[in-house]
């Protein structure tokens, strides 16, 4: 997953921090070795490392050294992406509608599960979208 987070007002002294975060999420619909390799490099402290040594976003990953990012703010946003005391939330509404996102989920269940074949999970998953 990639993660990116942006500082907002608090309300006020005693307030905590508010974040808003948006976050790129990887699914893999195939259980390819090559398909294996792809996931495993995307979610690798390597490919972590390269990401935010661009300098344009952080990285929630432990095995990357914050100060090690491109540029101040990439560190200031791996900093709160892998402290412990951080609380994000994260919202997709703007992205998907609760139905949308159940209907993948549940399609995506049911491919994992073998109770549906890869055709008919995708199939599902497209027919939810276009609503």
């Amino acid at each position: 997953d990639v993660l990116s987070t942006f500082l907002t007002p608090s309300g006020g002294q005693d307030e905590e921090t508010a974040y808003l975060v948006g976050a790129s999420m990887l699914v893999s619909v195939s259980g390819s070795e090559a398909g294996e390799a792809v996931m495993a490099y995307l979610t690798s402290a390597q490919w972590a490392r390269a990401y935010a040594a661009l300098g344009t976003g952080g990285t929630a990953h432990h095995g990357v050294e914050a100060a090690q990012a491109g540029s101040p703010v990439a560190q200031q946003v791996s900093q709160i992406l892998q402290s412990r005391q951080s609380v994000l939330r994260l919202e997709v509404a703007d992205v998907a509608t609760p139905e949308r996102v159940t209907a993948l989920r549940e399609a995506l269940t049911a491919w994992a599960s073998g109770q549906a074949d890869g055709a008919t999970a995708l199939s599902r998953a497209e027919e939810s979208s276009a609503q």
